[in-house]
């Protein structure tokens, strides 16, 4: 009983660590004109990662887990987008488009 749980102590770790990687991406506005400096949370349970864009709105969370998140993105002039997303091996890269800001005059 001893060696089987020791196995699975030493295999938890890299069952977690398998379970997360990289998830890249690019924020556009409707023309497909990058957005700099928007900014992208990740959230994930208790656990909420941020990015920010760079001049040609690309982001990058290093540490991504599978499974559902909260993606929130908000940059200057646009309306802020909110959207539940799965994350899986295969879905590592998102295309987010923003809609500019209406304005109330």
């Amino acid at each position: 009983m001893a060696k089987w749980m020791l196995i699975v102590v030493f295999l938890l770790p890299a069952v977690t660590l398998a379970a997360k990687a990289p998830l890249a991406g690019r924020v556009v506005d409707a023309n497909g004109k990058a957005i700099a400096g928007a900014t992208i949370t990740l959230s994930s349970g208790l656990h909420s990662q941020h990015a920010v864009t760079d001049r040609n709105g690309q982001f990058l969370f290093p540490d991504a887990a599978n499974g559902s998140a909260l993606l929130s993105v908000t940059a200057t002039a646009f309306q802020p987008l909110t959207q539940r997303v799965q994350l899986t091996a295969a879905q590592r890269i998102l295309d987010i488009h923003l809609l500019p800001q209406i304005s109330r005059t």
